[in-house]
């Protein structure tokens, strides 16, 4: 079976294989792209992160700031109970 005469069946064989490379050369185009497209998602999530953590520290602020002043409220009426 490997030792077929050369027919025109096998010529169109030919151009078949011809066509399955150009396949392949696109489908590796289209592998390059989507590639670039996931860095691209990434960065974006890194992004995302980074709004994330500042929204982190605005909470944490806000909670700092929180606490100094109950502890400056709590200083003022300890101050006027002891007057």
């Amino acid at each position: 079976m490997m030792m077929m005469m050369m027919t025109d069946d096998d010529d169109d064989d030919d151009d078949d294989d011809d066509d399955d490379d150009d396949d392949d050369d696109d489908d590796d185009d289209d592998d390059d792209d989507d590639d670039d497209d996931d860095d691209d998602d990434d960065d974006d999530d890194d992004d995302d992160d980074d709004n994330d953590d500042d929204d982190d520290n605005d909470e944490m602020m806000i909670m700092l700031m929180m606490m100094i002043m109950l502890t400056l409220i709590t200083m003022m009426l300890m101050k006027i109970t002891i007057l």
